[in-house]
């Protein structure tokens, strides 16, 4: 799993790293068709199109548990990316309690493993549940590199604060 530091929209549009892969850009979502933090919140004010997939899911639907919404982005004329909309907690609320909803995110990531086999894609993702949905990262990295295993990762982490 290859990191980069700066902002995920940013480092995908920009594609600092001439990644060669089509990229498939990963992140937590709730059940509630909210993408008011975090990620994702970044995500629907660039991509607004993936705000639309998943306003276009039942809100406050259990079952998409362990499911995804997708949206392809166009970034310029001759270059697109996937972007999946996890659904890997139920409802969102105070950061210090934890909403996310591990066996969810390794049936998504199986899912995601199924769905892209034998593609070339490179999965890129910021700290994928670890801010408001309460995730331990720890865990949730060793669950991509467990499913995802065999693909290009990227992790896109903000840079840390100076002050």
């Amino acid at each position: 799993m290859d990191i980069i530091y700066g902002n995920l929209v940013d480092v995908v549009e920009m594609n600092p790293q001439n990644w060669t892969e089509h990229i498939v850009v990963i992140h937590n979502a709730n059940c509630q068709c909210r993408m008011g933090a975090g990620a994702a919140k970044a995500i629907a004010r660039a991509w607004p199109e993936v705000e639309i997939a998943d306003q276009m899911t039942a809100r406050g639907d259990r079952e998409k548990l362990s499911h995804w919404s997708m949206a392809t982005v166009e970034i310029d004329e001759q270059y697109t990316i996937s972007v999946h909309n996890l659904y890997c907690q139920y409802r969102y609320g105070p950061a210090h309690e934890q909403h996310f909803d591990y066996d969810a995110f390794r049936i998504a990531c199986q899912r995601l493993a199924d769905y892209y086999k034998g593609m070339n894609v490179r999965f890129v993702f910021p700290l994928i549940g670890t801010g408001h949905a309460g995730g331990r990262w720890s865990r949730i990295r060793d669950t991509l590199l467990e499913e995802l295993k065999g693909f290009p990762m990227t992790l896109v982490k903000l840079p840390p604060k100076t002050h």
